[in-house]
C-alpha cells in the first residue's frame, strides 16, 4: 500500500487542463521527519535522483527543495518511484513528499490546430455497439470475441480480422494490438478503434496495401483491456490493482501474477495462441519502449539498461514505430528526441504484460501515446492522425520473417512431436530457437540478414540449410518447408526456400518423395 502513495492518479478534470510547458513538482521535507535521515536523504536527491532523471532544476529557491520542470505525466511517476525507492532504504516513514506546481492554460492551439474534434470517447455500451456494428457490416472477414469478464462483469471485447488468405503455401501469421491497460490512459483505446474502422474502410475500398496487409495476417485487436478503470477514470482496474503488474515476472520468482480477472484472460490468451508479433499501448509520455522492463536483480533504478537476447530485433521495432509516427522523434519530443528508450533504462518495473510476452516468444512493445493520459476529446482525431501510420508499418514487420510448415518426410504429413528451429547469424548476440504448433507451422520476426536455419524434432534427425536472407522492407515472409526423416539413408532437406514456390509444387515434391 505504501508504493501505491507514490503512483501518480489523476482525475478526469485535472488531467484535461495541464499545460505541460507550465508544468513543474517541488520535492519538499516532511516537517516531522527525522532530520539525521532527511539530510541523508537529501544528499541522494541532489547526488542520484535529479542526475538519474535527467530533469533540469528550473528554480532552487533553498537548500531544501527542488522544482523541476515536467513535459508529460509519466515524468512525476518516475519521481515518485524513484524517491520511494531510495527513502524506503533508510526509513519507513515519509521523509520527503512530491508537490505538483501547474496553472491551467487555454492554449491547445499546439494540438487544437490540427484537429476537428470528429472523434469522441467510446463508454463500454459505445464501444461494444461500435464492434457489433463493424462485424455486421464486414461478416466475412470480421468476428467479435471477448477474453473473459472484468472483475464488474465487463466483457473484455476484441475483434478478429481475417481476410482471405492469397497464399496457401503457409498458413497465416498472428498479429496483436492491445489498449487500454490503464483506464485512464485512453488514447490507446480510441486510437484502435478508429483503426479498425479506418483499416476496414480501406479494405472495401480496394486499397492494395491494406488489403495486402489483411490477406496475410490474422489480426487481434482488443481496444480496452480494462473497461472498468475507463468507466471509473482510474489507472487500476475496480479492485485498484494496476494489471501491469500483474503478469509472472521472469526475474522476481515470488511475482506469479494472475491475482486479477483481467491479466488471468491475457494470460490465458497469449499461452493459447502463437502471436507472432504485438504491441500494447500506454499513456503519460510519447516514445516507444522496448523489452526488458525488469532488471536481473530485481531491484528499482532508472538509468540502467536490460537487455533482451535480441536487443537489436527490439530496436528495430521500437524505431519502425517511431520514425513513422508525426510526433515522436526530434525536437517536438524532448523527453526522447530519438523516439525510443529501452524500459528499465526509463524506470524499471516488474509484473509488465511486454516482458510475459516476451518470455513466451511474442515480440512486443510498449507505446506511450500522449503526454497527458486523459487528453481532451477534440484532440483524439490529432493523435490518431500522428499514429496512423506507424498502425500499419509496425504490423508490416510481420513480413520480415521465415517460417514454414516441418512434414515427415515418409508419410507427408506434418510433425507433431516437439519441433525447435535454430537460427544463427551474424545479426544476432546469440541463436535464436522457436517451437511450431500442433499444426506443424512455425514462424519467427527477424532482423534483416542471413541465417543459418536448423531443424531438430523429437525422434526425427536434425536437418539444416544456410543463405536464408531476410530483407529491409520485406512484402512477404521467407517460406522455408521442411521434410524431416528418421529413417537411415533418408536425408532430410528444405522443401523451399522462397515465397514463390506455389503450394502445387509443395505437394509435387511430397508425392515425389514418397514414390522414390
Amino acid at each position: 500500500m505504501r508504493l501505491l502513495v507514490f503512483i501518480v492518479f489523476f482525475v478526469l478534470g485535472t488531467s484535461l487542463c495541464k499545460d505541460w510547458s507550465d508544468y513543474r513538482v517541488k520535492i519538499v521535507p516532511n516537517s516531522n521527519a527525522n532530520p539525521q535521515l532527511v539530510e541523508s536523504l537529501r544528499n541522494t536527491i541532489s547526488s542520484t535522483i535529479i542526475p538519474r532523471t535527467g530533469f533540469k532544476i528550473r528554480n532552487e529557491k533553498d537548500t531544501s527543495t527542488w522544482e523541476l520542470p515536467l513535459t508529460n505525466e509519466k515524468q512525476l511517476y518516475v519521481i515518485k518511484q524513484m524517491l520511494h525507492t531510495e527513502q524506503s532504504k533508510l526509513s519507513q516513514e515519509e521523509l520527503f513528499h512530491v508537490e505538483e506546481l501547474y496553472k491551467e492554460s487555454a492554449d491547445y492551439q499546439n494540438y487544437m490546430s490540427r484537429t476537428t474534434g470528429a472523434l469522441a470517447y467510446h463508454n463500454y455500451a459505445q464501444l461494444t455497439a461500435f464492434l457489433n456494428a463493424i462485424v455486421a457490416k464486414y461478416p466475412d472477414i470480421t468476428s467479435i470475441f471477448t477474453l473473459g469478464k472484468s472483475n464488474q462483469q465487463r466483457e473484455l471485447w476484441g475483434i478478429r480480422i481475417n481476410a482471405p488468405q492469397t497464399s496457401t503455401l503457409i498458413p497465416k501469421a498472428k498479429f496483436k494490438y492491445v489498449g487500454n491497460m490503464h483506464g485512464d490512459e485512453t488514447v490507446g483505446r480510441e486510437i484502435l478503434i478508429q483503426f479498425i474502422d479506418d483499416l476496414l474502410t480501406q479494405y472495401s475500398n480496394g486499397t492494395e496495401r491494406v488489403r495486402t496487409l489483411l490477406s496475410t495476417i490474422d489480426l487481434y485487436i482488443v481496444p480496452s483491456m480494462n473497461p472498468d478503470g475507463f468507466e471509473l477514470g482510474t489507472r487500476e482496474n475496480s479492485e485498484g490493482q494496476d494489471l501491469n503488474r500483474d503478469f509472472p515476472e521472469q526475474f522476481v520468482a515470488t511475482m506469479l501474477g494472475g491475482t486479477q480477472p483481467e491479466s488471468r484472460h491475457i494470460m490465458k490468451w497469449v499461452r493459447e495462441n502463437t502471436f507472432h508479433l504485438s504491441c500494447n499501448f500506454h499513456g503519460g509520455a510519447v516514445v516507444a519502449s522496448y523489452p526488458f522492463d525488469g532488471l536481473p536483480s530485481g531491484q528499482f533504478g532508472m538509468g540502467i539498461y536490460s537487455k533482451a537476447p535480441e536487443d537489436a530485433l527490439y530496436i528495430h521495432l521500437a524505431r519502425s514505430y517511431a520514425d513513422n509516427h508525426l510526433a515522436m522523434v526530434g525536437p517536438i519530443n524532448p523527453e526522447f528526441p530519438t523516439g525510443i528508450t529501452n524500459g528499465a533504462q526509463w524506470y524499471t518495473l516488474y509484473g509488465g504484460m511486454q516482458d510475459f510476452n516476451v518470455k513466451l516468444g511474442v515480440p512486443e512493445i510498449t507505446i506511450e501515446l500522449s503526454n497527458t493520459k486523459y487528453p481532451p476529446a477534440g484532440q483524439l482525431d490529432g493523435f490518431y492522425n500522428d499514429n496512423k501510420e506507424s498502425l500499419i508499418a509496425y504490423i508490416e514487420n510481420i513480413y520480415s520473417a521465415v517460417g514454414g510448415t516441418i512434414m515427415d518426410y515418409n508419410t507427408g504429413k506434418v510433425v507433431t512431436s516437439q519441433c525447435g528451429v535454430v537460427f544463427k547469424s551474424s545479426v544476432l548476440t546469440s541463436n535464436m530457437t522457436v517451437f511450431q504448433r500442433d499444426n506443424g507451422f512455425y514462424y519467427r520476426v527477424l532482423l534483416p540478414g542471413s541465417y543459418e536455419v536448423s531443424v531438430k524434432c523429437d525422434g526425427y534427425r536434425e536437418t539444416t540449410t544456410s543463405g536464408v536472407t531476410v530483407v529491409s522492407y520485406a512484402k512477404k515472409p521467407v517460406v522455408l518447408n521442411w521434410m524431416v526423416s528418421n529413417g537411415v539413408g533418408q536425408q532430410p532437406f528444405p522443401v523451399s526456400q522462397a515465397s514463390q514456390l506455389g503450394f502445387s509444387v509443395l505437394l509435387a515434391l511430397i508425392v515425389y518423395s514418397l514414390m522414390i
